[in-house]
């Protein structure tokens, strides 16, 4: 089964360009000039931090796990239901080589809510991809109150400084329900 099902449907974000205006050619540069900069510290430290990573990893490792938990039984979360967050470790565990479970990121910025109890705001069930301009179907993920993300991505992530304070994707796996 699929994990994402592209469905087709309109979003605010494509009449995002009609509803800003661009920056000033001075601004616009300024811009450009920090990015490019930044980016050839990123691919500098890219390729420092993989070797120091390859060269520290010689033992054999098992092959990523690339499905997630083998025993995952969603949990079909509603709103206004508490939950917790699990440990960073449980979640590690779960996660494959790019920090991934059924295609979904573990970011540095759920990091500091593991261990938290929140209350599930809503369901994901469509979402937009804004890269590809794409309705898309997704399971077994939710949205928690008052878990942001901060726009710190760690050192040399694209995402660094972004002020949008997105409400972060939380699969069911990752949590645990709270008896109140």
């Amino acid at each position: 089964m699929p994990l994402f099902r592209v469905v087709r449907m309109n979003c605010q974000l494509k009449s995002l360009e009609h509803a800003s205006s661009d920056l000033l050619w001075g601004q616009t540069l300024l811009r450009v000039l920090k990015k490019k900069a930044f980016h050839a510290r990123r691919a500098i430290s890219s390729r420092a931090t993989g070797l120091v990573k390859r060269l520290r990893s010689r033992e054999d490792k098992p092959p990523a796990r690339r499905d997630g938990p083998q025993s995952f039984t969603p949990l079909g979360l509603k709103p206004g239901e508490k939950v917790r967050v699990k440990a960073y470790e449980d979640i590690a565990a779960m996660l494959d080589d790019q920090n991934k479970l059924q295609g979904l990121a573990f970011t540095p910025a759920q990091r500091r809510y593991c261990g938290g109890t929140f209350t599930v705001l809503k369901r994901l069930n469509n979402v937009f991809d804004e890269r590809r301009w794409k309705m898309f179907r997704i399971s077994h993920t939710v949205l928690l109150e008052n878990a942001f993300c901060d726009g710190n991505g760690g050192s040399g992530k694209e995402w660094n400084g972004c002020d949008r304070h997105c409400l972060l994707w939380w699969k069911e796996a990752w949590l645990e329900r709270v008896e109140e």
